[in-house]
């Protein structure tokens, strides 16, 4: 029995101090293996070139370079008025507009008439007696007056002749004035008289402008004349609500004159046809506000990039290594909602697009993967 405890007992303080041993640890865990650092993933435009023209934005309005107020040269009542002399209505070249009572300026031209008759015929009489005086004083010695051969009243007759011309010539021109016709093509602005109104000479009858050619006057800081250099013959598109073809002008004017309050260039571009009379362009209309898009230099390959990468003239770039490093470009213009690069950037460059709070120069970055970007859309209801 003694030796059996004497064995024993070892073996039981073993097994009491590993319980013991296992109740005093068995509530802790096992130290966590630090975390690796998160790198932020960016995403990232490449930068190419791409074959564009430069220039610059503007905007003005659509005018009619020809716009004439008909007034009235005669006096009379109205007796006709064209169904096309209505605001908005369209006329040609020598469409009769207006006609005025013409009766009195008949009579007027039948009695011009008959003066310039009478007084051919007192040319002739006076003349008849002159070649009788002539023939007289052939046998009278010395040289005959002036007067006696009728040289003063024949100046006099021939004097009264031009002046019932003349009177003749006016008394048309005033018959011919009681019809007031479209002096080009144009479009009726508005009508001022109707039928049996009495006008006098210089009443206004309405106004009219020209639909052959439209102005467009462009507002130009000093700036972009500068980047524009010489305007003069340079192409303008038009840009505008509907505006789905190509409705082009030409500079044909360069005012000298700045505006004093906002130091703003105008230039003036000529439309052909704006109302579209002639094609099947879409119509300009008068007063209407369009931007227009002045062409500065040709078609050619330029390093272009998104206008809101570029912020206070820097971008960040992600590089080989994946370490954003901070970038000065020199931009030429925005065209578009495009940054024109002049100097900073190469093709190939990746610019940062993911707007970070904090970028820091050398941050190591992971750029998203492209089947990241993908968002898949839901058909909405009623798509199959």
């Amino acid at each position: 029995m003694k030796k059996l405890k004497t064995y024993l007992l070892p073996s039981l303080i073993v097994v009491v101090g590993l319980a013991l041993f296992m109740v005093l640890n068995g509530d802790e865990e096992p130290a966590a293996a630090p975390k690796p650092a998160k790198v932020p993933l960016v995403k990232t435009h490449k930068v190419e070139k791409a074959v564009m023209a430069l220039g610059i934005e503007s905007y003005g309005r659509i005018s009619a370079k020809e716009h004439t107020s008909l007034v009235g040269e005669v006096q009379g009542k109205i007796i006709y008025v064209s169904d096309a002399f209505n605001a908005g209505a369209i006329v040609k070249k020598g469409d009769l507009l207006i006609k005025i009572d013409d009766v009195d300026y008949k009579v007027a031209v039948l009695r011009a008439e008959a003066q310039v008759v009478q007084a051919k015929a007192e040319y002739e009489i006076v003349l008849a007696q002159s070649q009788v005086a002539k023939k007289e004083w052939q046998h009278i010695k010395g040289e005959a007056p002036a007067l006696a051969l009728y040289q003063p009243q024949l100046q006099r007759e021939l004097a009264s002749i031009k002046a019932a011309k003349a009177e003749l010539e006016q008394a048309k021109r005033n018959l011919d004035r009681t019809r007031i016709y479209a002096p080009y093509n144009a479009v009726v602005e508005r009508r001022d008289v109707g039928t049996g109104q009495h006008v006098s000479y210089g009443d206004v009858i309405g106004s009219i402008m020209g639909t052959d050619v439209a102005e467009l006057r462009l507002a130009v800081s000093n700036a972009d004349m500068a980047r524009l250099g010489d305007v003069l013959g340079k192409n303008v598109t038009l840009k505008g609500k509907g505006i789905t073809g190509q409705r082009t002008g030409v500079i044909r004017r360069n005012e000298a004159i700045i505006a004093t309050n906002t130091a703003i260039n105008y230039l003036v571009a000529e439309i052909s046809d704006p109302l579209a009379l002639e094609s099947r362009e879409r119509p300009l209309k008068f007063g209407e506000f369009v931007n227009a898009w002045v062409e500065s230099r040709g078609r050619a390959e330029h390093i272009r990039l998104p206008s809101d990468l570029v912020r206070n003239e820097h971008v960040w770039l992600m590089d080989a290594s994946s370490k954003l490093r901070q970038k000065k470009v020199a931009v030429t213009q925005n065209i578009d909602g495009w940054a024109i690069i002049e100097d900073g950037l190469r093709e190939g460059d990746k610019v940062l697009m993911t707007r970070m709070a904090a970028p820091v120069e050398g941050m190591l970055v992971e750029e998203m993967a492209e089947q990241a970007l993908v968002t898949r859309v839901a058909p909405a209801k009623g798509d199959s």
